[in-house]
C-alpha cells in the first residue's frame, strides 16, 4: 500500500517527500479507494463480502429509518461481514442527535428550520449546540458561536444546492468541479485525498441487519435534507452486512439458491448485482 500512495503523491506533487509526510497520517482513516488493497490489510483477519466493498446502492430516505451503532471507524467496516447483535434494537434516525452532550434531535431541528422557516438559533438542536460550546466544549465541530453560525450557513447551502441542481454523488462533484462548503477541505492535499483515497465514495453510508433493513452508519446531513425535500432515491455506499444478511447473499450465488427466497426479498437494492 505505501509503495502505490508513493507513486500517487509522486506524481500529484512538486515537493513529493514533504507532501507524503503530511498525507501519511490521514490514510490510517482514509485508506486508498482500490478494493484490493483494503481486502489486503487485514483479509486473514475478517471476513469479506463478495460484492464491491464500496458498493453504492439507490434507496429511498424513507427506508432509512434507523442507526447503526458505531462500532468502527467508518472505512474499516468496509466489505466486512460482522455477526452479533449489532443490529438489534437500533435508534430511530429522526429521534438521535448525533452529538455527545445534545439529546433534541438533530432531524427534527433541521425540519423545524426548512419547513416551517424556524430561525437556526431557536432550534432546540442548535440552542444546545450553543450552549455546550459556550461551556467549553467542541460540539458539532464547532468551538465557538461564530462556527455554530458558519455550520448552519453551511447547512443552508448545502440545502439549496441539493434542491436547485439535484442530489450529486461525491465523484460526480468532483468531476464537475463543484466546490466544497467547508473552507478546509479546498486545499491541494485534501482535494488529493479525495481523488486518491475512499473520500472520494463519502456518500451517506449504512450498514446492513439480518433482514436487510438499512441502517444509518454516516451522513446525517445529506440524509436528513434528502427527506426533508422528499427525494425518491439517493446513493448510499454499503459498508457492513450482518451474516446472516450475507448469508443470504451467498446461498443465491449458488445455483437454483433464490428459489426459496421470497420475492419481496429479492428486490431488495443489495441483491440486484447477483440476481
Amino acid at each position: 500500500m505505501v509503495q502505490y500512495m508513493h507513486q500517487h503523491v509522486f506524481q500529484a506533487f512538486r515537493n513529493p517527500i514533504s507532501a507524503f509526510e503530511t498525507i501519511s497520517p490521514y490514510l490510517k482513516y482514509y485508506p486508498p479507494s482500490d478494493p484490493y488493497f483494503v481486502r489486503a490489510i487485514d483479509s486473514h483477519l475478517h471476513e469479506y463480502t463478495d460484492a464491491d466493498i464500496f458498493k453504492t446502492i439507490h434507496v429511498s430516505p424513507d427506508d432509512i429509518e434507523y442507526c447503526s451503532p458505531r462500532f468502527a471507524n467508518q472505512w474499516e467496516l468496509a466489505g466486512k461481514v460482522v455477526g452479533g447483535e449489532w443490529d438489534l434494537d437500533p435508534v430511530p434516525f429522526e429521534e438521535e442527535s448525533f452529538t455527545d452532550g445534545v439529546n433534541a434531535s438533530f432531524y427534527r431541528s433541521l425540519e423545524a428550520h426548512f419547513q416551517d422557516e424556524v430561525p437556526w438559533r431557536d432550534t432546540l438542536f442548535v440552542q444546545q449546540v450553543l450552549k455546550r460550546v459556550e461551556q467549553g466544549h467542541k460540539v458539532w465541530t464547532c468551538s465557538t458561536r461564530a462556527d455554530v453560525k458558519k455550520k448552519c450557513d453551511r447547512v443552508d447551502r448545502l440545502y439549496e444546492r441539493i434542491a436547485e441542481n439535484g442530489y450529486r454523488t461525491h465523484e460526480e462533484r468532483l468531476d464537475a468541479g463543484i466546490n466544497d462548503l467547508k473552507p478546509s477541505r479546498k486545499t491541494r492535499m485534501f482535494q488529493w485525498l479525495k481523488r486518491n483515497t475512499v473520500l472520494k465514495k463519502d456518500e451517506v453510508t449504512v450498514n446492513i441487519a439480518r433482514n436487510g433493513t438499512p441502517l444509518r452508519f454516516s451522513g446525517k446531513h445529506r440524509l436528513s435534507i434528502a427527506k426533508i425535500q422528499e427525494l425518491d432515491s439517493i446513493p448510499v455506499v454499503v459498508l457492513a452486512r450482518h451474516k446472516s444478511w450475507q448469508d443470504i447473499r451467498n446461498r443465491i450465488n449458488k445455483e437454483d439458491g433464490a428459489a426459496d427466497i421470497s420475492s419481496e426479498l429479492l428486490d431488495h437494492p443489495d441483491l440486484q448485482d447477483i440476481i
